[in-house]
């Protein structure tokens, strides 16, 4: 992965927003980005360069960059899912743990409990990851 693998992926965002801002895959693509802004695996050493290219208007922050376009990102699957649709849920799951990072805990909540009545919705790994996602956040910690 180079600087230019994540400028290119900005670059395509920004593109996207422009030209065709409720397109299906746009949600996908800040996806890509929000993983990779925010790995704490072996790609966390690329944390910075997603920062830096980070796709504008965002703050200069990983997490609440992460957590900008994860509200963007949420926004779109609802408008082509539906609230409670499996693509929701499953990313307000991915997003509990980042809500608690940047201090929105009534987020983090409201999140922890759709994804807590919608674990059902999933099999197989995406049943694993739902379930290791309850696991570890902080409001499964605190009750």
């Amino acid at each position: 992965m180079t600087d230019a693998d994540a400028l290119l992926l900005s670059n395509a965002i920004v593109m996207m927003r422009a030209t065709n801002p409720k397109n299906l895959n746009l949600p996908y693509m800040l996806e890509a980005y929000i993983a990779r802004l925010n790995s704490e695996d072996e790609f966390a050493k690329f944390n910075e360069m997603f920062l830096r290219h980070v796709p504008q208007p965002a703050p200069n922050d990983r997490y609440l960059a992460s957590d900008q376009l994860s509200d963007k990102m949420l926004s779109l699957l609802r408008l082509h899912f539906g609230e409670d649709s499996g693509p929701v849920i499953y990313q307000k799951c991915g997003s509990m743990n980042l809500k608690h990072r940047v201090n929105k805990p009534a987020e983090a909540d409201e999140f922890y409990q759709a994804c807590r009545q919608g674990q059902n919705l999933f099999t197989g790994s995406g049943s694993t990851v739902v379930h290791e996602r309850l696991d570890t956040s902080p409001d499964h910690r605190q009750g």
